[in-house]
């Protein structure tokens, strides 16, 4: 069974073309900084977070993947109202902003589909994407930094599938090792509020 897995996995890296390499070299190189940035501060990962989310949509763009990028830029844009807000010393902005955003995703998405079915593989490669991006969002704008990692947590268990479904084998390791990342970040949060407690 792992060695069908390894073969597997073998297989799908002859098979990419030369910008589906150019994409996971992006989306390494956004990992990268997310997984660093996943052990940081709030306010540092926020900022982290406009450098991955670039490779990120950089990462969707050459790999033909457009639900991803649309979500992509909705959070880079969340991430540059949130560090706005913190600048304010206002730990959270105002949620109306954070449904508008969500909106915005769903509107532009759905239109893409309607308009632009091409663009997408199937239904599936639409919405995962949307669906995804709806529970970061509804997480990051949370006062409690272990609900924000928990939001993140779901996000890339489902950008897992979502790469594993695509065959692209880069991405889908990336978010095995991500996932280890936050979970690990997420029992230091949970260790570190029990000794303060």
């Amino acid at each position: 069974m792992v060695i069908d897995m390894i073969e597997l996995i073998k297989e799908q890296f002859m098979n990419l073309n030369t910008l589906e390499w150019i994409s996971q070299i992006c989306g390494i190189i956004g990992f990268i900084l997310y997984l660093i940035s996943t052990q940081l501060s709030r306010k540092k990962f926020l900022y982290i977070s406009l450098v991955f989310f670039v490779f990120f949509m950089l990462e969707q763009v050459l790999a033909g993947l457009y639900g991803g990028i649309i979500t992509n830029v909705t959070s880079f844009t969340r991430s540059i109202i949130l560090l706005i807000y913190l600048k304010n010393n206002k730990e959270i902005m105002p949620s109306f902003i954070n449904y508008i955003l969500i909106a915005i995703t769903w509107i532009v998405e759905t239109l893409l589909y309607i308009f632009i079915p091409n663009s997408f593989a199937n239904i599936f490669n639409c919405y995962i994407p949307i669906v995804l991006c709806t529970v970061f969002a509804l997480t990051q704008n949370k006062k409690s930094f272990i609900v924000q990692k928990i939001g993140i947590l779901i996000n890339e268990v489902g950008f897992f599938i979502y790469f594993l479904v695509n065959n692209l084998p880069f991405s889908y390791l990336r978010e095995l090792i991500l996932i280890t990342s936050i979970l690990i970040s997420i029992c230091r949060e949970v260790f570190k509020n029990k000794k303060e407690a």
